[in-house]
């Protein structure tokens, strides 16, 4: 495992086709100017982040079994993924918990799914039969991605699987399989997918990211006879990615190769929605493992180009390729300005690509500035695969959420052997740009062996909840218990030329030398699908104006908007009641 090891950690990269140009990248960027270092980009709170795992309690009973067959099969190690989703529309997010399926050599019971309904009373229950979704499945499921495709006011679900990946359709609480008649059914080994409206039809389109072409036939023996591992990721080929057109009548279309996305296999794990260059047009962040990272920037005629490389989010700060797994995308620092968090692979350390001050449109730069916001030290040492956003404390400042796993309990890094369960992290906005781990104040003190990492707010208390997934044991359902910090305002969106669910809309709140903007999407960290919902901290600050740019051009805006609540917002008619 030698190719492993690079100076100060580890690359698990081939990436010397791209290592010049990175640097070049780099140092352009470097050579820019630097975020201004004037007032904290959030006000000082004496908030203190607490969560609480409430999973038993609240009846969740389910564990993650990855079917390992000793024989050191891929998926094996990748999976653990679900999510947040209001299934039958009463206003609770209810858990959805994925499993993988039994592998050759696998010798366990039959795993299940799981899709616990929200009693509203901090309980939750099992109805994954009642509710039409399959309780197993033949398919290895890896994770779902949730989106309105049909426009009728209920969320679909889309599967990800080593194989055949599944559309179900939503009809009133009852998924219906419609894969086949949809046109969909990617048999590549899906690991993430993601809902989007990139041509602004009104129709949400479904981007599709693969990882390697593996399967059982094909797998390779890694390690020793004595401790066999789990094959680094550059020992197969990438899978291209498959970007579905969605036609307005039920059925898809592949327009992978018209536009632009095919010819990019890069071992993606994570894809991510966002307007990287601000010019309205949504764009896709693709998280490489092993290969350099892929900006795919929407060019508004039904085509994407991939900018990574002139826009500096291609490679790590060391120009080398890191091993990308979960990402999300904000305006941490509450002046406009996206931010892409990238988590990576043990001695890589986060990514934390910002964009420099500059005009919107075109091509921007972005500088990742994970040592200036000090999230290089204590994220070195950790394989991040779910990672969000999210201000726990409501202080109006962004913090991180991070789930860390290891992939083989075999894993060595020269004469060290690394940990296999790893401690998660919360990286708490402290105001000037930075960051400092909190988690072990915040009652996270258990080594987990983390996956996907989904954040929502599942009693509507207005502070959001993370709904952390194992390759292996039960989840956690941390419930949010800080105390101390400030308003908040929540935004549930209803589009009417747009997709219904809001998907793709920019939200913008902002005052007085401030600004917060979020992309409306559930396609966020790893293998997760996260609350719908837009949510925002706010501190001691009032907030006087609410934005709307939906994706269909149209832009409400509401002066002076309530805090402490969830708004309904309509397109072109503003706020509705709930």
């Amino acid at each position: 495992m030698g190719e492993w090891e690079s100076p100060g950690g580890i690359s698990m990269v081939r990436a010397c086709r791209c290592w010049q140009v990175g640097v070049v990248v780099s140092v352009v960027a470097s050579a820019g100017c630097r975020p201004p270092k004037g007032k904290p980009a959030a006000p000082a709170s004496a908030g203190v982040i607490r969560l609480v795992d409430g999973a038993q309690a609240a009846g969740i009973r389910w564990s993650m079994d990855p079917c390992r067959s000793g024989r050191k099969y891929l998926p094996e190690t990748n999976s653990g993924g679900g999510g947040f989703i209001d299934y039958n529309q009463d206003g609770r997010l209810d858990v959805l918990l994925i499993n993988g399926s039994p592998l050759p050599g696998y010798k366990g019971a039959a795993p299940h799914h799981a899709l616990y309904r929200n009693n509203g009373d901090g309980t939750f229950t099992d109805v994954a039969s009642a509710s039409g979704l399959p309780v197993g499945s033949k398919e290895y499921l890896m994770g779902a991605s949730a989106g309105d495709f049909d426009n009728d006011g209920w969320p679909d679900l889309y599967f990800t699987a080593v194989g055949k990946d599944r559309l179900f359709r939503n009809e009133r609480g009852r998924f219906v399989d419609v894969t086949q008649p949809a046109g969909l059914g990617d048999p590549l080994w899906a690991s993430s997918a993601a809902w989007l409206d990139y041509d602004h039809d009104g129709n949400l389109d479904l981007f599709v990211a693969n990882y390697v072409e593996w399967s059982t036939e094909t797998d390779r023996p890694c390690g020793t006879d004595k401790e066999p591992q789990y094959c680094p990721p550059y020992q197969y080929r990438g899978a291209p990615p498959t970007l579905y057109r969605n036609r307005g009548n039920g059925t898809f279309e592949d327009v992978s190769a018209k536009s632009g996305v095919r010819g990019n296999p890069s071992k993606t794990l994570s894809a991510t929605p966002c307007d990287a260059n601000g010019d309205g047009w949504t764009d896709l962040f693709l998280a490489n493992d092993t290969d350099p990272d892929v900006l795919l920037i929407n060019r508004g005629d039904g085509t994407f180009s991939d900018e990574s490389v002139p826009m500096g989010v291609a490679v790590g700060s060391d120009g080398r390729a890191t091993g990308s797994m979960g990402v999300d995308i904000a305006t941490p620092f509450n002046d406009g300005r996206v931010t892409i968090a990238v988590g990576n692979f043990i001695g890589q350390g986060m990514s934390f690509f910002t964009r420099l001050p500059g005009e919107s449109g075109g091509l921007a730069l972005y500088e990742n500035l994970k040592r200036e916001a000090g999230l290089a030290d204590p994220t070195l040492p950790m394989s991040t695969f779910g990672l969000v956003f999210s201000d726990l404390d409501l202080d109006g400042g962004l913090d991180i959420a991070a789930l860390n796993g290891n992939l083989d309990e075999n894993l060595a890094v020269g004469q060290r052997r690394e940990s296999y369960r790893q401690l998660p992290l919360i990286l708490r906005s402290r105001g000037d740009r930075t960051f400092a781990d909190v988690a072990a104040g915040a009652g996270l003190t258990e080594p987990l062996l983390g996956r996907g990492l989904a954040v929502g707010d599942y009693d509507d208390d207005g502070r959001q909840d993370l709904l952390a997934f194992q390759n292996e044991g039960p989840p956690r359902l941390w419930h949010n218990e800080s105390t101390g910090g400030g308003a908040w305002l929540g935004v549930r969106l209803e589009g009417t030329r747009s997709p219904r669910d809001g998907t793709g809309a920019v939200v913008t709140l902002s005052g007085k030398g401030w600004e917060q903007s979020r992309v409306a999407t559930t396609s966020r960290s790893y293998l997760a699908t996260n609350d719908p919902r837009v949510h925002f901290g706010l501190g001691a600050v009032k907030p006087e104006r609410l934005v709307i740019r939906w994706s269909s051009g149209t832009v409400d805006t509401i002066p002076d908007p309530p805090v402490n609540g969830y708004l309904r917002i309509v397109e072109g008619k503003g706020v509705a009641r709930p």
